[in-house]
């Protein structure tokens, strides 16, 4: 994956370091594919028009799905994350269904999905023990972020994987692409201000 030569000792380790950690991704990819089969509950989440929809239901006619867990509209750490997959939605969509939960009620995610132009599908779980089940509530009742894959099969819904979102991880653009500034991220969050961006 390097562009060009290394342009001085640094940099060559650098390539180096990289390359490893291809290497080790490539290993967890192929570990990921080997994870035994996790029945869930068909869980019924409700749709922004109060309407409830099943697991089954989410599919489509798509046999996979990346199921998204959001901590709601108070976290601008998660609005990050979820802005960037809007970019992608249509890629996305084509592989695979994609749904973002959070546990919030229907008319507040209703405005806020409409205020940040999410075009992807957007429930609420309220209501429901799908966070707790697959471990993105704990015991005291905190949220947490991250994203599960599921999968359906003879007429159930089962996960293959789960990954925590977090800084730093690879399914937000931004903070690697910081970390390469000269003065890194730098102390850098997201946050809701006037910019188009994070309003």
């Amino acid at each position: 994956m390097n562009v060009g030569e290394p342009r001085n000792p640094v940099e060559k380790e650098i390539c180096i370091l990289e390359n490893q950690i291809l290497e080790l991704k490539s290993k967890i990819i192929e570990l990921a594919h080997n994870l035994p089969e996790e029945e869930i509950t068909n869980y019924k989440l409700l749709s922004l028009d109060g309407n409830k929809k099943s697991l089954l239901e989410l599919f489509g006619d798509k046999d996979e799905m990346i199921l998204i867990h959001n901590m709601g509209p108070y976290c601008p750490y998660c609005t990050l994350w979820a802005d960037g997959f809007t970019g992608h939605t249509a890629y996305l969509e084509s592989r695979c269904a994609l749904v973002l939960e959070t546990d919030f009620s229907v008319n507040e995610l209703n405005d806020f999905k409409s205020k940040r132009n999410w075009n992807f599908k957007t429930l609420s779980s309220h209501g429901t023990t799908l966070k707790k089940d697959m471990g993105y509530k704990d015991d005291k009742g905190d949220n947490h972020p991250g994203f599960s894959t599921l999968f359906k099969k003879d007429g159930k819904v089962y996960r293959h994987a789960t990954a925590p979102f977090g800084p730093g991880d690879e399914y937000c653009a931004v903070w690697p692409m910081f970390s390469r500034l000269k003065n890194g991220i730098n102390g850098w969050q997201p946050s809701y201000n006037k910019s188009t961006c994070c309003k």
